[in-house]
């Protein structure tokens, strides 16, 4: 309602008072906005003396808004888009099923390097020079996502089995931002082009094609690199012209981009419909408490990925069953996985009919993931400083004593990301005349042992 208002309103009476769940969305949704200094708030009193708080939309934000409600593209390039080719390949329904092949292959490419490109989703689908080189890079966090090999396949790495695991828009977003971030160590300028560029093409209409020309030379190598990780798609037989898939128009938003011509695709005329279209999108895991997967699915993608955390006992035609136990949920620890994001992607990958229990994943499993990944963190290296050599044993009590008094908060760790406040003395033995502290407490000791002991 509000970009169409020229005064500001009142939104208090757009809920009804009983409906508190409705009047909270409401509050957190303007609260947010005004955060990113899309509204500003005022304070009007009535004709009848009651207090309103007014709010109403920044002008530029509500002009641009208005503009993009009454299009139905809005990207730069759309005077030179073309919604008539007869391509089936260019169909919004086609695009989607071929960039999921294509990212699912780039995906398997992670998981596998070194097999058959034909047993991938995209068969025979093989990453060019340009995808390697991006996955082998060094990211803005030092880190890559393979590793790579002088006479192997190279392997995947911590980061890359963290990245496997994460939701497929937030997959996206990681690859496109460490190109950008990894172009901008060289050209600022250009980085902030290439990442104008991607915000630019989610504002473009699925299905539609697009000019080349229309496009810098910095945006089409931009665009050459897309088409060939499936965010878009180029006809063998029409390189001038780019047709962005879902994966790039879905990704500032959270449902699906606008279909060319007008008519978007139904999700299902029954229940069942919508199922199975769900199953097909990855909603395929079933939990059981005693630790046993049930995958309905077909995908060698899901397949790789579950063995990263479970054993596959069984492959059915469409069906996999596998285990989690306490030895692959290790090997999983071990390459960097937590129990966290294990258990986020048994929770985003469950069947829709366990969406109606609670817990969806049984807190059984849950909590002995954790338990096992718990069982890992018995042991930390931290640096330390012992005092011993003391010069009689009552000096040795008090240090003692100051020691097991002072408090010591360990430093936070990606698995521990709120560690408990613990006791400064970390080993204490009178017969050895030792006391050992963190270094953090060491001048803290030393003060006392300088005012109470070395008089």
């Amino acid at each position: 309602r509000l970009p169409s208002l020229d005064s500001p309103a009142d939104v208090s009476q757009w809920v009804a008072t009983p409906l508190k769940a409705q009047a909270d969305s409401l509050v957190d949704a303007l609260v947010t906005m005004r955060q990113v200094h899309l509204l500003s708030e005022q304070c009007t009193t009535s004709d009848d003396g009651v207090d309103a708080r007014t709010v109403q939309l920044n002008p530029a934000f509500r002009q641009q808004l208005c503009l993009a409600l009454s299009q139905r593209d809005t990207s730069p390039w759309a005077k030179g888009r073309d919604v008539t080719c007869a391509d089936a390949a260019t169909k919004p329904d086609e695009l989607r099923k071929w960039a999921q092949r294509r990212w699912q292959s780039l995906l398997h490419y992670m998981v596998g390097p070194g097999e058959e490109a034909n047993t991938r989703p995209e068969p025979g689908w093989k990453p060019a020079k340009e995808v390697k080189d991006q996955l082998i890079a060094t990211t803005h966090g030092n880190t890559c996502l393979m590793q790579h090999n002088a006479y192997t396949a190279p392997k995947i790495t911590q980061a890359g089995f963290q990245f496997l695991l994460r939701p497929l828009r937030s997959q996206v977003w990681q690859l496109l931002m460490d190109i950008v971030n990894r172009c901008r160590e060289k050209d600022a300028k250009k980085a902030d082009e290439m990442l104008a560029t991607v915000f630019q093409l989610s504002f473009c209409t699925l299905g539609a094609g697009y000019s080349l020309d229309a496009l810098s030379k910095t945006q089409q190598e931009l665009i050459a690199l897309l088409a060939l990780i499936g965010l878009v798609y180029i006809r063998p037989n029409a390189a001038r012209r780019f047709y962005p898939t879902h994966l790039v128009v879905d990704l500032c938003s959270e449902t699906r981009g606008a279909v060319a011509g007008g008519d978007k695709k139904p999700v299902g005329d029954s229940a069942s419909n919508d199922m199975d279209a769900e199953v097909e999108q990855g909603r395929c895991l079933m939990i059981e408490t005693n630790y046993r997967i049930y995958a309905y699915t077909t995908s060698v993608l899901q397949e790789k990925i579950l063995e990263l955390f479970s054993e596959i006992c069984y492959k059915l035609p469409h069906m996999l069953i596998g285990v989690i136990t306490r030895v692959s949920v290790r090997k999983a620890l071990v390459h960097g996985i937590s129990a966290r994001q294990i258990i986020e992607y048994l929770h985003m990958h469950a069947h829709p009919q366990c969406m109606d229990k609670v817990p969806i994943v049984p807190e059984v499993v849950t909590d002995q993931i954790k338990f096992w990944e718990q069982e890992r963190r018995r042991i930390r290296a931290e640096p330390a400083v012992a005092y011993s050599t003391f010069c009689n044993p009552d000096a040795f009590a008090l240090t003692s004593k100051e020691a097991h008094r002072l408090n010591y908060l360990p430093a936070a760790t990606a698995d521990d990301e709120h560690p408990d406040t613990t006791s400064a003395c970390l080993y204490s033995d009178s017969s050895e005349g030792i006391v050992v502290v963190p270094r953090a407490s060491d001048p803290e000791m030393r003060t006392f042992i300088d005012r109470n002991i070395h008089m």
